[in-house]
């Protein structure tokens, strides 16, 4: 029963991360280099899922499955609150997101 439920708990947490992880970075990031950003976000991302593959098979093999889940649950809930309690809150303080070139409006100076 603890598995099921860390294992929705883990999607529904990853799911708001994702939109908040996305919305800061596509605000925050000149709209120039944010393919580049956007792309090293996604190659650390898939990077970690095999160590983190391979740490949960050393868990499940060390721990049984039960106490590894309970860890995994435990340690997603102390990084949980360590980063509610450590990361500044910008959701009222972001910067205006200045407009990209293509974006601007190029007046017609024939038109009358």
């Amino acid at each position: 029963m603890v598995l099921p439920l860390a294992w929705g708990g883990v999607g529904f947490v990853g799911a708001h991360l994702n939109v908040a992880v996305t919305s800061y970075t596509t605000s925050t990031v000149p709209a120039a280099v944010l393919g580049r950003v956007s792309s090293t976000l996604d190659v650390l991302a898939g990077a970690a899922m095999p160590v983190g593959l391979v740490a949960d098979g050393y868990a499940v093999q060390t721990l049984g499955p039960q106490p590894a889940a309970l860890t995994v649950t435990a340690v997603i809930a102390v990084l949980a609150v360590a980063a509610t309690a450590l990361i500044p809150s910008t959701s009222l303080s972001l910067p205006p997101r200045p407009p990209s070139p293509s974006n601007q409006r190029v007046e017609n100076p024939t038109s009358t």
